[in-house]
């Protein structure tokens, strides 16, 4: 098993309570393409990619009480399945065990930042700072008409320079809505990032899940 700061971290890592916005967006896939690591091949959608902002407020975790912000884009597995996965790209966090512990268990690129979350009776606002500087601000809606089948997207990350692949379990209630997201991008490497990828204002879909749990074992290295 292995030991963070002095703790031996158990699997599989469980989530008991968690709280999740995300919100999709359509970038060019050359963009997209452009952030991946060989042999990943972005996922298109008649030239576009998938790219997806996601906020979570893990409440009840073995890794404690934090939060997140992860960028991440849609890709092609490599074992062949039919499913995608996705590639974690960024996953600023405001915690310092989970960032040692994503970093060296699964290869996640967590690094530590200053995350506000406000709720209200129409949504989500979160700003992402890093270095006292406003790097993003993201709006997402609550709710949606639509109820979505819970799905646990493994994801690849290298933070580490090695290539992992990691599956997860997912459960909780999820809905949906068309559009509902939107980021301003300001200074910083996440701002860097989505400039980079050609991010458009508005989503094409988001979601809102309550109550999620999680669960995560170990990674795979895939090279």
């Amino acid at each position: 098993m292995p030991e963070v700061q002095g703790r031996t971290v158990t699997f599989p890592v469980e989530v008991r309570r968690a709280t999740a916005w995300s919100a999709q967006f359509l970038v060019p896939r050359s963009s997209a393409q452009s952030l991946l690591p060989p042999p990943l091949r972005a996922f298109g959608v008649a030239g576009r990619a998938i790219v997806a902002l996601a906020v979570q407020r893990y409440e009840d975790c073995d890794l404690g009480a934090y939060d997140e912000v992860a960028l991440s884009i849609l890709v092609r597995r490599l074992d062949g399945g039919r499913e995608p996965a996705v590639y974690i790209r960024q996953l600023p966090v405001n915690r310092g065990f989970t960032l040692e512990a994503g970093r060296t268990i699964w290869g996640y690129p967590k690094w530590l930042a200053d995350i506000d979350i406000a709720e209200t009776s129409s949504g989500m606002r979160c700003v992402l700072r890093e270095e006292e500087r406003t790097s993003a601000e993201i709006e997402i809606r609550h709710g949606g008409l639509f109820r979505m089948r819970e799905r646990a997207v493994p994801t690849y990350s290298d933070a580490e320079g090695t290539l992992n692949f990691t599956p997860w379990e997912m459960h909780g209630g999820t809905r949906a809505r068309l559009g509902g997201g939107s980021v301003r991008p300001g200074a910083g490497r996440f701002a860097d990032d989505l400039r980079a990828l050609g991010f458009p204002r508005r989503s094409v879909l988001s979601t809102t899940s309550r109550d999620l749990r999680a669960s995560f074992g170990p990674s795979q290295q895939v090279r």
